[in-house]
C-alpha cells in the first residue's frame, strides 16, 4: 500500500516535468504452453518519455491453470507441475499517444525460469527428496508484441493486444523424469514453449 502510495506521489511530482510519466500496471496473459491452456500473469512498474516511450519492469509467472506434464518421476513416480516465471525489461513505442485509441508496438527481454514442482500429498512423495528440476533451467524470452491503448481517463489505461513468446534454442532433458507415452527421458525445448499470448493490461498512473 506504501508502495502506491509512493508511486501515485511520484508521478504526480514527475508528470510535472511534462516529459515523464511514471506508472503501475497488472497484465494477464492466456496462452498455450506444451499443447494446454495457461494463464500467465504479473505486475508492471515503468516510466514513458514525452508520450511516446515507455521502459519498465516487469515479472510474471503462471498461476491459474497449470497443468501436469506428460511425464512422471521415475524415484516417487509423481507427475510434476510445469511452472514458469519471468522477469525483464518492457520496452515501448506509442503511435498518436494523445488519441484515446492508439497503437503501441512492444518488446520484452529477460529471463524465464522454467522448472517443475512436486503435489505434496502424493502418496510417494518424500520429503528430503529434492531433484534438480525443481531448481529448472534460465533462458532467455524475447516476446514482441503489438497493442491497442484505450485512454478513456487520464490517470489509468487499458492494452488489449497479442505478443509472441521466443525462448531461443531452449533444451531441457531430466533424467529423472520419463515420458508416458514412450518411456524415454523427458525432454521440453523451444517448440513446446514458443507461442502466441493474449495482451490484457490495466496500467494507473500519468502517461
Amino acid at each position: 500500500m506504501i508502495a502506491i502510495i509512493l508511486i501515485f506521489v511520484s508521478s504526480i511530482y514527475i508528470s510535472n516535468a511534462k516529459d515523464f510519466g511514471i506508472n503501475i500496471g497488472v497484465s494477464i496473459q492466456p496462452t498455450f504452453i506444451d499443447n494446454d491452456f495457461a494463464l500467465i500473469s504479473g505486475g508492471k512498474l515503468g516510466i514513458n518519455y514525452k508520450n511516446n516511450y515507455y521502459l519498465g519492469l516487469a515479472i510474471s509467472s503462471n498461476t491459474l491453470f497449470k497443468h501436469k506434464i506428460n511425464a512422471y518421476d521415475i524415484y516417487i513416480k509423481s507427475i510434476p507441475i510445469f511452472e514458469i516465471n519471468h522477469y525483464g525489461l518492457d520496452l515501448e513505442y506509442y503511435f498518436f499517444p494523445e488519441d484515446a485509441i492508439h497503437l503501441s508496438l512492444g518488446v520484452f527481454a529477460g529471463n524465464s525460469n522454467i522448472y517443475f514442482s512436486i503435489v505434496n500429498d502424493e502418496a510417494d512423495y518424500k520429503y528430503d527428496y529434492f531433484p534438480n528440476y525443481l531448481n529448472g533451467k534460465n533462458t532467455l524470452i524475447l516476446q514482441p508484441s503489438a497493442n491497442i491503448n484505450l485512454n478513456f481517463k487520464d490517470f489509468y489505461r487499458i492494452v488489449i493486444g497479442i505478443s509472441y513468446k521466443f525462448y531461443p534454442n531452449f533444451e531441457y532433458e531430466i533424467p529423472e523424469l520419463i515420458n508416458k507415452d514412450n518411456e524415454a527421458i523427458y525432454k521440453i525445448s523451444s517448440n513446446d514453449i514458443n507461442g502466441f499470448s493474449l495482451n490484457l493490461i490495466v496500467r494507473f498512473g500519468s502517461f
